[in-house]
């Protein structure tokens, strides 16, 4: 009976010491692993810190591209305007001098002729009349033509500003998508 209970208490202890061993090969595969995925997470978690400073940057890099991009367009606009108003403003002066010159010349020719004074009147009047009609035309031309001008600039000022629009837009959607993955 004795060598029955040395062989179960040897058969208990024997026993246990093998739990605990898987015991704690278990516990310390539990360790392992919890590490392995607490690892894998951190790894995870700076790739996607990663992957955002680098759309960041690159949204950075793009925004700073169309506002490059749109500044030039604003410069190119502005420059036409400004085309359009020095010309505008050429023109109306030629038409001026050209008027002046046409009455001064008026002018002298009735003081030089004496001998036939009405009808060098009438016909200078007539020719004065004549140069303000084409004076006052020509600028009606260029007032016309410069409201089609900036009308078509309008126009372009607006698509301008729709396709800014439309990057503004575009840019926030893909700011917005990689913080929608958190």
């Amino acid at each position: 009976m004795k060598n029955l209970e040395i062989i179960i208490t040897t058969f208990f202890i024997i026993e246990s010491i093998i739990i605990c061993y898987f015991f704690y090969v278990y516990s310390n595969n539990e360790k392992k692993n919890k590490i392995q995925r607490e690892n894998e997470l951190k790894e995870l978690q700076n790739l996607i810190l990663t992957k955002i400073t680098e759309t960041e940057k690159q949204q950075d890099i793009k925004n700073s591209e169309n506002i490059k991009d749109q500044q030039i367009k604003l410069k190119e606009i502005s420059k036409h305007l400004e085309e359009k108003f020095e010309q505008l403003g050429k023109d109306v002066k030629n038409f001026q001098e050209q008027a002046n010159s046409k009455i001064n010349l008026g002018f002298e020719q009735l003081q030089k002729e004496n001998t036939n004074i009405q009808n060098d009147v009438n016909n200078k009047i007539s020719d004065i009349k004549n140069s303000f009609k084409d004076y006052s035309q020509n600028i009606d031309n260029t007032i016309s033509k410069y409201s089609e001008d900036n009308h078509s600039t309008k126009l372009d000022a607006n698509k301008f500003k729709e396709e800014m629009q439309q990057d503004l837009k575009s840019i926030l959607i893909e700011i917005k998508a990689p913080l929608d993955l958190e």
